[in-house]
């Protein structure tokens, strides 16, 4: 039950994000690409086992393709929920949000 609450709860939040994003002129698409580097950054710093990704492994996985697909998705239904904030305003955005999830 706590995870559901959490997760209404940064959906909110990340709306209301978006919507300082435009009262501040805050670029979007900067603040969305520089959050996904924080957290590469924050990944590699907690990551127990480095040698994966010192070695390049990584980079010769089966999943580095979709997983780099499926970031890319992430960015651009950012910018989408971003632009459906300012657009048409909090609300609308969060009941957009909300009904993606139950289709």
């Amino acid at each position: 039950m706590i995870f559901l609450l959490l997760s209404i709860f940064c959906t909110a939040l990340l709306i209301l994000a978006f919507k300082l994003f435009d009262k501040y002129n805050i670029p979007v698409f900067q603040a969305i690409v520089y959050n996904y580097l924080s957290a590469t950054a924050c990944a590699y710093i907690f990551l127990p086992d480095k040698s994966s990704v010192v070695s390049g492994a990584v980079f010769s996985s089966p999943w580095l393709w979709l997983s780099l697909g499926l970031g890319s998705m992430f960015i651009f239904i950012f910018n989408l929920t971003s632009l459906t904030t300012v657009k048409y305003g909090v609300s609308t955005a969060s009941v957009a949000k909300k009904l993606g999830l139950v289709f």
